[in-house]
C-alpha cells in the first residue's frame, strides 16, 4: 500500500477553505454591523426627546390643591391662580392670566430643548426664545415642576434688582 493517499493533497486546500469562509463570514458581520437603517435619509430622533416632548405639549395649569409658584422660596401662587401654559410639539408656547405683577412669561413664543457640548439635544433644559433657561425638575403625565431664574434684560447688565426678580419653581398640572 502506497503511503501517498489523495486526502493528504486536499488537506491544505481544506484549511485554506476553511479560513476563507471564517474571514468572509467576520467580513460580512462587520458590514453589517456597520449599517444603520434607513428612514428616508434623515436621522432617527432620539426617543427620550420624542417622550419629553410628547409629554410636555398640552396645556399646563397651576392646580388650586397641588400646584404651585414660588420665588426666592417665597409662596406667590395666589398671584397665579388662573395661570395656564400651554406647550406644543411644534416648539411654542403660549401663556394665559398671568400676573401683572411677576411678568415673567411673554404671551407667546417659542422654545428649543438646550444643546449639550457633544451636540445632543438636552430634554431636561429648554430655552425660551427670550434666552431664558428653564430646568425642568420633574415630568410626568399628570404633572410638570420646572425652574428658571429671571432678570430683566437692563438689569442683566447693571446687576440690579427688581421685585419679580429671581429664581422660581412653578408646580403644574395639565
Amino acid at each position: 500500500m502506497s503511503r501517498f493517499n489523495h486526502l493528504s493533497l486536499a488537506k491544505p486546500y481544506l484549511y485554506f477553505a476553511q479560513y476563507l469562509l471564517i474571514t468572509l463570514f467576520l467580513f460580512a458581520l462587520i458590514l453589517q454591523s456597520g449599517c444603520k437603517k434607513s428612514n428616508g435619509g434623515d436621522p432617527d430622533p432620539d426617543p427620550t426627546i420624542n417622550e419629553r416632548l410628547e409629554l410636555l405639549s398640552k396645556t399646563w395649569r397651576v392646580d388650586p390643591k397641588f400646584g404651585s409658584v414660588t420665588l426666592d422660596g417665597l409662596d406667590i401662587t395666589s398671584q397665579f391662580t388662573a395661570f395656564t401654559l400651554t406647550i406644543t410639539t411644534a416648539f411654542n408656547y403660549s401663556t394665559s392670566n398671568g400676573s401683572a405683577a411677576f411678568d415673567v412669561w411673554a404671551l407667546s413664543g417659542s422654545w428649543s430643548f438646550a444643546i449639550n457640548a457633544d451636540g445632543s439635544q438636552n430634554d431636561n433644559i429648554i430655552i425660551r426664545d427670550d434666552g431664558i433657561e428653564i430646568m425642568i425638575v420633574s415630568i410626568s403625565d399628570t404633572g410638570l415642576t420646572f425652574s428658571f431664574t429671571y432678570l430683566t434684560a437692563s438689569n442683566q447688565q447693571a446687576n440690579q434688582s427688581d421685585n419679580n426678580e429671581g429664581n422660581y419653581i412653578f408646580v403644574l398640572s395639565p
